[in-house]
């Protein structure tokens, strides 16, 4: 039996060849096209927004039309290991562990944002706040919100030195957090430093590019603090190079002290300027008003507490 005036089904060389020269270049041209999408995009949104540069890895994209009637939102997502100790860190006997990143998202009029690092996501909805756009605070924001709010009303109740010393004199890290909420009342931005190996201060902060470290101490009254404290203080920022160094407490300075404060250029706050901060900055109805976006701002510190314990000091700076 013979093939004869069978079709043929085979194609020839030429035509494979053309076939397998046409689908690389179809397929180059369509990432072509999204690339050029995708920045023609990034360029309207940098443009409206007039932002000069968007970090590395975060992405723009045109808002999805489900999404076009809905408000403006953000949320964000913090990195992870793929397996973690129950503290969050690397479980190093697992092989192939890895940190995994929940991504960070914000819908904004007509764009998509996306990106791994929330504090490049953090940084960004805070400079369109500025500009006056309306973006509502997320999760975390709400929760600091709440946060203020509680301390400020108890800040509220502390009605004398006496009572401040009794609230914290068993726990001198919730003192240093206490000055610390007070020094972000007045506009700073501030990072307790750890429990233990602290580097002989408790407090940094930073404010119109001017950086500080803070000494605290919850001494009774009748316990004034003397010079060998203040001279530990600038002992540590022989190695932290702060631009201005700050001693709080509840007590008072002893005359050496000060006189060595004043060679040294260590700014003072005792009991009754510490009372005098509370009364001042630390208003619960000034912690729930509807401008509290800008009091309830999450700092790198707020972020950080969120990452694996073996994640911060890398991100720390």
């Amino acid at each position: 039996m013979t093939n004869a005036g069978m079709p043929a089904f085979t194609q020839s060389p030429d035509s494979l060849t053309t076939i397998l020269f046409i689908l690389p270049l179809c397929a180059l041209v369509i990432l072509l096209f999204v690339l050029a999408k995708r920045l023609a995009v990034t360029a309207a949104f940098k443009s409206r927004y007039a932002i000069p540069r968007l970090p590395s890895g975060m992405t723009v994209r045109d808002r999805p039309r489900r999404c076009m009637n809905q408000a403006n939102t953000f949320t964000l997502g913090f990195p992870h290991w793929l397996y973690a100790n129950r503290d969050g860190s690397r479980d190093r006997r697992r092989r192939n562990n890895r940190i995994m990143y929940d991504g960070c998202s914000l819908f904004i009029d007509n764009f998509h944002v996306t990106c791994s690092d929330p504090i490049d996501m953090v940084r960004l909805v805070q400079y369109l706040r500025q500009q006056g756009r309306r973006i509502p605070l997320c999760r975390l924001e709400q929760e600091k919100r709440a946060y203020l709010h509680q301390q400020a009303e108890r800040m509220q109740r502390l009605s004398s030195v006496n009572a401040i010393v009794q609230r914290f004199e068993t726990c001198p890290y919730d003192f240093e957090v206490f000055c610390a909420r007070l020094f972000s009342a007045m506009g700073f931005e501030t990072q307790v430093t750890s429990r233990t190996n602290d580097g002989g201060f408790d407090i940094r902060m930073q404010k119109d590019g001017v950086s500080y470290i803070v000494e605290c101490k919850c001494f009774s009254p009748a316990n004034p603090v003397g010079r060998p404290l203040l001279q530990k203080l600038v002992g540590a920022n022989a190695l932290e190079q702060a631009d201005v160094m700050v001693f709080v407490t509840t007590s008072s300075f002893s005359a050496p002290a000060v006189e060595y404060a004043r060679q040294f250029g260590i700014r003072l706050i005792d009991g009754a300027q510490l009372l005098s901060c509370c009364r001042q900055y630390n208003r619960p109805d000034e912690a729930t008003a509807d401008t509290g976006d800008m009091d309830c701002r999450l700092t790198r510190a707020d972020l950080l507490a969120y990452y694996p314990p073996d994640m911060r000091q890398k991100n720390a700076r």
